[in-house]
């Protein structure tokens, strides 16, 4: 008798935390073979999606096949939330950010339109920052990431006022990182910038 879909994710997950990737892979593969669209189906889709992104599964990330379950992931947001838009758009971005930037522009507003994504804001905040070379608009989404909870919102307000030479503004912008980043954390939990 086969173990049940709940026992088998528990197995997978925990095989991803403890770095066994092949046996990870392996079932998040059942799984979404067995049951594509439940939740089960939907989650293991998001790893692997993650793992191909950042190259666990391989000696180096396979960014197509990754963007791929990214948008059947995206297909379920309403069900599920805005990571797998917020996926697509991270694959495109470092696939080349240059002719993408339009399709991430249009992919982080949908993320943060359906549920205030603020990695994707903070992912908009570098598409004006480092490709259209706007640090006034990328500011803008840093400081809105940070008012709503993502510590590192000020850090990169920070930097960006550093990268148009306002040290004056990049200091102060840092200190107050330094000081809210510990009550935020304990606040929403340790999160990374755009994953």
């Amino acid at each position: 008798m086969s173990m049940p879909i709940d026992e088998r994710w528990d197995i997978a997950g925990s095989a991803y935390v403890s770095g066994d990737f092949a046996k990870a892979k392996a079932l998040f593969d059942e799984l979404i073979n067995e049951s594509p669209h439940s939740l089960y189906g939907i989650g293991a889709r998001y790893m692997r999606a993650r793992g191909f992104e950042d190259g666990i599964f391989s000696a180096e990330p396979d960014l197509q096949k990754a963007y791929d379950d990214f948008a059947l992931v995206r297909e379920h947001a309403d069900e599920y939330g805005s990571d797998g838009t917020l996926g697509c758009a991270r694959v495109l971005f470092e696939m080349d950010r240059i002719s993408n930037r339009d399709d991430i522009i249009s992919l982080c507003s949908e993320a943060i339109a359906q549920d205030s994504n603020v990695k994707a804001m903070m992912l908009l905040g570098n598409v004006y920052q480092d490709v259209l070379k706007d640090g006034k608009s990328a500011r803008r989404w840093y400081l809105n990431a940070f008012w709503r909870g993502l510590p590192w919102g000020m850090r990169f307000f920070a930097r960006s006022h550093a990268n148009d030479g306002n040290v004056v503004r990049a200091a102060l912008a840092h200190a107050v990182a330094t000081v809210a980043s510990p009550f935020l954390v304990l606040r929403y939990g340790v999160r990374w910038p755009l994953k």
